[in-house]
């Protein structure tokens, strides 16, 4: 029992298993549903050459309820020189009752350049789909100027981008031109935690009041050099959602991270 009067950060390194499990228990009730598009907590440092990293999460609840939810995603990362090429891929499913609740999906390739020592520039394209929003295809390619500062503590983007959209019940799509912007703030704590604070805005170039708003909040637990577990929270809202979906979506989840 005295093990339990051991704060966390104090245990040793050997008993990373202990800790893993501590994190796990204290951070499970937050366990989530739902996928928010957020490129800006998923950016490396910038570490040379090619690598990458797995996250996954599993939430199981037997009883009165059944329900099973999994998102498992997949990140690369080529840094060379000023260039940073970056894919991310994820999948994320959820059932009730036998009854699917969720299912969403979407990969994201973006090239970046710091040609100064806190000025580059971005490109992007984007491919997602989120069946109970009726979404059945996004696809978004776009450009900006991204701008760091306070040992890149602080980042800031500016750019825009087109966005096409293939809705449920529709019978053609639309194709919309967009700002994208957004404002990230990061801080660690004896390189054992990590937190992130990251906000996007995205409204349409020719009608302002139509927009999207994605915030996070995130703390990354780092297990070990290659284990972490990560607790976020993602909110987003829609001035203008397809019909039968409402405008907000708030979500809370763990992942478990593997860097390689």
């Amino acid at each position: 029992m005295s093990s339990y009067k051991t704060p966390i950060g104090e245990l040793p390194c050997r008993d990373s298993v202990m800790r893993t499990l501590l994190i796990f228990i204290l951070m499970t009730p937050l366990m989530a549903w739902g996928q928010v598009v957020n490129i800006e907590s998923d950016r490396s440092g910038d570490k040379q050459g090619l690598h990458g990293s797995t996250d996954l999460g599993v939430s199981l609840q037997r009883g009165n309820v059944e329900v099973f939810q999994y998102q498992a995603g997949l990140r690369l990362d080529h840094i060379s020189g000023v260039h940073h090429n970056l894919l991310i891929g994820s999948v994320s499913y959820g059932e009730e009752e036998g009854e699917p609740f969720n299912n969403t999906a979407y990969s994201h390739l973006r090239w970046t350049a710091m040609w100064f020592n806190h000025i580059g520039t971005e490109m992007f394209a984007q491919n997602q789909k989120d069946e109970f929003r009726l979404l059945q295809l996004r696809q978004l390619t776009g450009f900006g100027i991204r701008f760091t500062a306070f040992e890149d503590h602080l980042a800031i983007g500016l750019g825009g981008m087109s966005d096409y959209e293939q809705i449920e019940g529709l019978k053609e799509g639309r194709l919309d031109a967009r700002g994208t912007s957004y404002i990230r703030l990061g801080k660690k704590w004896k390189d054992t935690v990590e937190g992130k604070i990251i906000a996007y805005y995205q409204p349409l170039f020719m009608t302002p009041s139509d927009y999207r708003i994605l915030g996070t909040g995130s703390l990354e637990f780092k297990v070990d050099k290659l284990f972490s577990v990560i607790n976020e929270f993602n909110y987003s809202y829609d001035t203008r959602p397809p019909e039968e979906v409402i405008n907000e979506d708030l979500q809370l989840k763990v992942k478990f991270k593997i860097r390689w």
